[in-house]
């Protein structure tokens, strides 16, 4: 306080206008090098898993609904409908969702989560990305884009779920539950090595 004013209205400004500095310094270098998306946000609102006593089970709702509408507002892909889910905490939501041929309309009531944010239990489908050639999941019949409902009656909500299910099974094959084209598919893969030859890219 003992300097004198102009230099005391440099110190002030000093503080925003390095934090306007380090901002446009730290969205350069995530553009200039790239940074992690998760692709199942880009893909479109299939669901995967119902979770066990959630309000989309109490609904109705089943994997492979694909959400169409959310409250009149039609939803692209799994980003738009998780936000416009998380925004609507505690709420009855209006869901339309394409089973098969047909559109039905479901009446679903959210929980809250953390942060008071929305949600009613389902999760994205997880697709295959790419079949490994000659591995026991091409033999089996698996091809790119296959969502996997269930791997040995076990529901998967994520890719990283697979390989601790496989594991868990004392060898010999495993029955694979996948929804290809709106349809469920059974098929029955014996991995190799814990792996049966299928990545998410």
């Amino acid at each position: 306080t003992s300097r004198p004013r102009w230099q005391r209205f440099i110190v002030y400004l000093a503080g925003p206008i390095f934090n306007g500095i380090l901002a446009i310094a730290v969205f350069t270098g995530l553009f200039m090098i790239g940074y992690g998306v998760d692709a199942v946000l880009r893909d479109r609102p299939v669901i995967g898993v119902v979770q066990p006593s959630s309000p989309a089970e109490a609904a109705g709702l089943q994997a492979g609904d694909e959400i169409l509408t959310i409250d009149g507002a039609p939803k692209k892909d799994w980003e738009d409908a998780l936000v416009a889910i998380a925004i609507r905490p505690d709420r009855a939501i209006q869901l339309r969702v394409r089973r098969g041929t047909e559109e039905k309309d479901f009446t679903v009531r959210s929980t809250v989560v953390a942060q008071g944010a929305g949600q009613i239990g389902v999760s994205p489908l997880v697709r295959v990305g790419q079949v490994v050639p000659g591995a026991p999941a091409e033999r089996a019949g698996l091809k790119a884009d296959d969502g996997i409902l269930t791997v040995a009656g076990k529901p998967v909500t994520s890719f990283g779920d697979i390989p601790a299910l496989l594991t868990a099974q004392a060898g010999g094959p495993v029955a694979i539950r996948l929804l290809r084209g709106g349809t469920p598919v059974d098929v029955s893969v014996t991995p190799e090595n814990g792996r049966i030859g299928i990545t998410n890219k």
